[in-house]
């Protein structure tokens, strides 16, 4: 291993480190999440769903949702969205939090990887990673789900439809696909519409870009 693969190691190290610090009451159970929507609807509704499945049930109706809500036809649950079955953990509590916290290694490792790509240097990338990551957008989300969820694929999405379009390999524009489909398994209008709007603007620039021939500038 040479040098420059050990620094590589260490700044991941230290990007997985950083919020497991911050968050590190929570990981060890002393603290839970609580705040705003997360005590009033997101926590109790995910339990809801659990039991609803634990039960034996697909989770088309739930009778404890004011008069009978389906919560398999509201993007709100998240029902098709894969980390949501992190809640079926033994403990309730423990696979709840993992999914909101799962999100913020996602956004902080997304957008380093994605300023990476970009050729930005190690130090800067990892600075951008924690403060998309562990900033104030993301950590104030951490009672908003859905909004917290899809900006946290935000960066992932990016990354590989930007290598898709310099780059043209199937297997870039397979994995910005179905990053793309976990932001819209989600359910939240506004981040995914807006995320498509990033993605058309950047392939405009690129088709122009190549269109005038610069073959040989560096890539943005």
């Amino acid at each position: 291993m040479n040098q420059d693969q050990r620094r590589g190691i260490c700044t991941l190290l230290f990007l997985a480190l950083v919020p497991t610090l911050l968050f590190a009451d929570v990981f060890l159970g002393r603290s839970t999440l609580y705040l705003f929507d997360v005590s009033f609807y997101h926590y109790p509704g995910k339990r809801i769903l659990r039991e609803i499945v634990l039960g034996g049930e697909f989770p088309y109706w739930s009778p404890s949702i004011s008069a009978r809500q389906p919560p398999a036809a509201n993007p709100v649950h998240q029902v098709f969205y894969p980390p949501t079955w992190l809640i079926l953990l033994p403990d309730f509590t423990t696979g709840f939090n993992l999914l909101a916290l799962l999100h913020v290694y996602l956004a902080t490792f997304g957008m380093y990887a994605l300023l990476r790509s970009m050729r930005t240097g190690r130090a800067a990338a990892a600075f951008g990673g924690l403060s998309y990551g562990i900033g104030g957008l993301i950590v104030s989300m951490l009672n908003l789900f859905p909004l917290l969820y899809t900006a946290s694929w935000l960066p992932v999405t990016c990354l590989f439809t930007r290598r898709f379009l310099i780059d043209r390999r199937r297997s870039d524009f397979a994995w910005a696909a179905l990053s793309f489909a976990m932001q819209l398994l989600i359910g939240e209008p506004v981040t995914a519409l807006q995320t498509g709007i990033i993605l058309g603007a950047y392939a405009i620039h690129r088709g122009w870009r190549d269109g005038a021939g610069r073959g040989g500038a560096r890539a943005v």
